[in-house]
């Protein structure tokens, strides 16, 4: 992300919780930048009237009024089936399941506070896991 698209996101709310999506070039590779854009603007846009966004168009920083709608969306677009490949199965059940989605769409970190001195924030390293 470049200081412009991440200034553009300091007016957020102090608790409101942020999704930070990191891009897998390996996922990208495998189904193509606009496959990747698309399940962004599904995160952007699930559960928004149109032509509302969550994102402000950066298609990587998503705000959510709170960690329940994060995963709700979450949620949605892995059920309803809409981007189910941005999902993938544990790293302990690729033998077992070699036709599976072995790769994630990315990386995701949630920052649940975002202050001048110390932001509350971790690495989810199971939202893009299923299970099998």
């Amino acid at each position: 992300m470049s200081e412009k698209e991440i200034s553009k996101h300091k007016k957020s709310g102090e608790n409101d919780p942020v999704l930070v999506i990191l891009p897998n070039n390996l996922w990208i590779a495998q189904h193509g930048q606009p496959a990747y854009d698309a399940v962004m603007d599904l995160f952007a846009t699930t559960g928004l009237p149109p032509p509302r966004r969550r994102d402000l168009d950066s298609r990587g920083i998503f705000h959510f009024r709170d960690t329940a709608e994060m995963y709700r969306v979450k949620k949605a677009i892995y059920n309803g089936g809409a981007a189910a490949n941005a999902f993938c199965i544990p790293p302990a059940l690729h033998a077992a399941h070699p036709g599976a989605q072995l790769q994630p769409i990315g990386k995701a970190w949630v920052i649940h506070k975002v202050g001048v001195n110390q932001s509350d924030r971790a690495e989810d390293e199971n939202f893009f896991l299923v299970n099998a």
